[in-house]
């Protein structure tokens, strides 16, 4: 035997010791356990109880619906379509059937398509008109049986339920609706089936979730009244939305209770029966409250006693805890713990100084090499907060990096993608996207703005627990400048900074396509300006740049935010409409006041600054431009985007030989494309 496996200071001996003891003193978690168990036992059988009593009141209930509307329906569909013309034996025919006065205590009434009552019993109803009540518009317009909801009854004055039933003719067509009316104000089936209570103070509540109002309810006083709005009672609200599991909850009145719900599909209605929870729990609260007193004065001594032993053995760990959190609290550098025995937990803290003092070598080892790193590299916890920065960051965003740490991340990124940041947050935590690689427009502390692209990951550390996100930042801002002053290059003219051909046919493809869809019509406008060269030969060709921006403005100012100005080459430009008319003769109409708009500020006179050269001085002219517009319409993808260039190019010639200075559009036979100067 190893006696030395139970000497005095090892720790091995002590537990065993004292898990004796705390073990006669646990008995209270078993009495917690059981009382626990106990109580949600008894409320799963209380909750099946409550179920299958509602059932059988919804079951009565469903059956007593369906025999009044199975009654209609039969009715409706054994009526000679050949009545509704004759009010006088269509009220005969209804007055022989004294079960609908048993069935519908609010009377009936036969309508017409209209809407309007033709017989009535009572006679009451004959000549108003129901086309608005949902238990004779649903027949009429979706040929359906229908169960309306809780209505004042416009004859009667009350709360009634309707219920209506499609009147058929050889044919098949509704020609009429037969109704019946439940009032809600007197004894009806209704009030029966939910009049007994439920226990001493529990009762039904018939309801409808769509409009949230009471149909009928074991406390009179609660029928036709609405429901509290959502939010109010997350009890009734869960039931509103089908929630059927027994549950406890705080009632309208704000009293707790157990309540369960059953639909009652064929009105759309619901069916709840609730208990106050004082009654339901009473029996478990007072065996509850008997096992607590057993075990309370076990209890204490079980505590006293534990408490005592453990200070007693463990006071050298209680004290290197403390070390640790003083040491943490006034943020100091780290200092190896004492050890005041020679047992485990003397092993277990010089253990510990040893792997703190490796892990501070790491630290500082990762600090500097995250310091010399060229990129940023931050960690966000998963408030969003930023709790690790690296230097290069701070210089980054022209922060300290003191100043960087709890600062939000999304304050740094540009206002416009702040609501797509905290979704992609949300998305990397969840895990539904591994890596995040994007380009994105950041602000310094200076306000002023750089792009960057941003790696960024979710972290998480060895035990599985979410760290939040890694990410790494690189400036990108110079790259992003020479990609714009591409893009500017090849889609734009560098004179009149107006989109190039090469974008002007994206763009009319792009049009094409959206008139499809949209089944508007769209157009091109061909402009050619009249007397561009005679500038040019008299003043150079700075003149003709000067008068060409000038032309390009004038242009932007005409159209619309969806249309599009293009520079085709030389003195000739392209404007393209969209979303015009889905008439042609409108479209027409619309694209020709813009073009007489545009000819009319084309000819009026430019002021030109012309710079002096080596050759002449310096000078201010005023020069009269007019332009040949040609118009081509155009609807879908019928032609090509060339060839609806062509087709306005056709007409601005035809403009041309008009006279200059005026509108002409596209058409097969030229005679018909005429548009006045």
């Amino acid at each position: 035997m190893n006696f030395n496996a139970f000497r005095r200071n090892s720790l091995k001996t002590r537990v065993t010791l004292f898990t004796l003891l705390i073990f006669l003193i646990s008995i209270w978690s078993l009495a917690f356990y059981a009382s626990r168990m106990l109580h949600e036992d008894m409320t799963q059988v209380l909750g099946e109880q409550q179920s299958a009593t509602l059932k059988l009141v919804a079951k009565a209930t469903t059956h007593d619906l369906t025999e009044r509307l199975e009654a209609l329906e039969m009715v409706a569909a054994g009526f000679d379509p050949a009545l509704l013309a004759n009010p006088a034996a269509l009220q005969q025919n209804l007055d022989r059937r004294p079960v609908f006065r048993e069935l519908f205590n609010g009377g009936v009434f036969v309508t017409g398509p209209d809407g309007v009552a033709i017989a009535s019993e009572p006679a009451s109803r004959r000549g108003v008109g129901f086309s608005d009540r949902d238990y004779v518009a649903d027949p009429l317009r979706l040929v359906k049986p229908t169960i309306g909801q809780p209505v004042l009854g416009r004859v009667l004055g009350a709360p009634v339920i309707g219920m209506g039933a499609p009147i058929r003719n050889a044919q098949g067509r509704v020609i009429g609706v037969m109704a019946g009316v439940t009032n809600l104000a007197v004894p009806n089936f209704l009030a029966n089936l939910v009049s007994n209570r439920y226990g001493k103070g529990g009762g039904y509540v018939l309801m409808v979730p769509r409009s949230r109002l009471v149909v009928a309810a074991t406390d009179k006083t609660l029928v036709m009244q609405p429901l509290p709005e959502p939010g109010v009672s997350p009890l009734i609200d869960s039931h509103v939305l089908g929630d059927s599991r027994t549950v406890v909850g705080a009632n309208a009145q704000g009293v707790e209770v157990l309540s369960s719900m059953l639909p009652i599909p064929v009105a759309d209605w619901a069916l709840v029966v609730s208990m106050p929870a004082d009654e339901a729990f009473a029996p478990i609260r007072t065996m509850q409250l008997r096992l607590l007193l057993a075990t309370f004065f076990v209890t204490l001594l079980a505590g006293g006693l534990t408490w005592w032993m453990l200070k007693r053995q463990l006071a050298p760990m209680l004290a290197a805890s403390d070390a640790l959190a003083a040491i943490n609290e006034a943020r100091q550098a780290w200092q190896p713990l004492p050890v005041a025995r020679k047992d485990e937990i003397g092993n277990l803290i010089r253990g510990f100084n040893r792997l703190q003092a490796e892990l501070g070598q790491r630290e500082a080892l990762l600090q500097q090499v995250l310091d010399t790193s060229s990129v940023a590299i931050f960690l966000v916890d998963v408030r969003g907060r930023i709790t690790q920065a690296n230097h290069r960051m701070a210089e980054m965003f022209a922060y300290s990096v003191q100043s960087l740490l709890e600062l939000d991340y999304v304050a740094l990124v540009d206002p416009l993608e702040r609501d797509a940041v905290r979704q992609q947050k949300g998305e990397l935590l969840r895990g539904s996207i591994p890596t995040l690689n994007l380009d994105r427009m950041y602000w310094r502390s200076d306000q002023s703005k750089f792009w960057g692209h941003l790696t960024a990951t979710r972290f998480v550390d060895a035990d599985g627990q979410d760290r939040g996100i890694l990410g790494v930042i690189v400036d990108i801002t110079e790259r992003k400048h020479s990609e714009e002053i591409v893009r500017q290059l090849a889609y734009y003219d560098p004179l009149t900074n107006l989109a190039n051909r090469l974008l002007l046919r994206d763009r009319i493809t792009q049009a094409m396509l959206a008139s499809q869809r949209s089944g508007r019509h769209g157009a091109l406008m061909f402009l050619d300006l009249d007397n561009f060269k005679s500038l040019n030969d008299s003043y150079g060709h700075g003149a003709g740049d000067l008068l060409l921006r000038e032309v390009a403005a004038r242009l932007r100012s005409c159209v619309r935010g969806v249309d599009a100005v293009a520079r085709f080459g030389g003195d000739e430009f392209v404007v393209l409409l969209m979303d015009l008319s889905q008439d042609r003769a409108q479209a027409q109409e619309q694209a020709t006041r813009l073009a007489q708009k545009i000819r009319a500020l084309l000819a009026e006179p430019y002021r030109l600054h012309l710079l002096s050269d080596a050759s002449r001085a310096a000078q201010d002219i005023t020069h009269h431009c007019s332009a040949s517009i040609g118009v081509a319409l155009f609807l879908g993808l019928t032609f090509s985007e060339e060839e609806g260039i062509k087709r306005a190019d056709i007409a601005m010639y035809r403009a041309k030989a008009a006279g200059r200075n005026a509108v002409r559009f596209y058409s097969e036979q030229p005679q018909l494309a005429v548009v006045s100067a």
